[in-house]
């Protein structure tokens, strides 16, 4: 990736488990990524944790200071 890469994840609650496969991998490539946009038309199905992977692909770098770890609250 360079300085100059966009992430652009659409329907991106599909990565929504929080240890699943595709969300690890979704989470390394976010990682590396200077710019992310983060797309989905999907609600919030069950609960607040549906959002934990979304606000980490987003946020990575600034999770821990912004956001409650929301896996406590399963």
């Amino acid at each position: 990736m360079s300085s100059r890469t966009l992430l652009v994840f659409d329907e991106v609650h599909k990565v929504k488990a929080v240890n699943g496969q595709r969300a690890g991998y979704a989470l390394e490539i976010s990682s590396s990524a200077p710019y992310i946009i983060a797309m989905t038309g999907t609600p919030i199905p069950n609960s607040y944790v549906d959002l934990y992977n979304l606000l980490h692909i987003l946020y990575n770098d600034e999770y821990k200071d912004f956001f409650l770890d929301l896996i406590f609250l399963i």
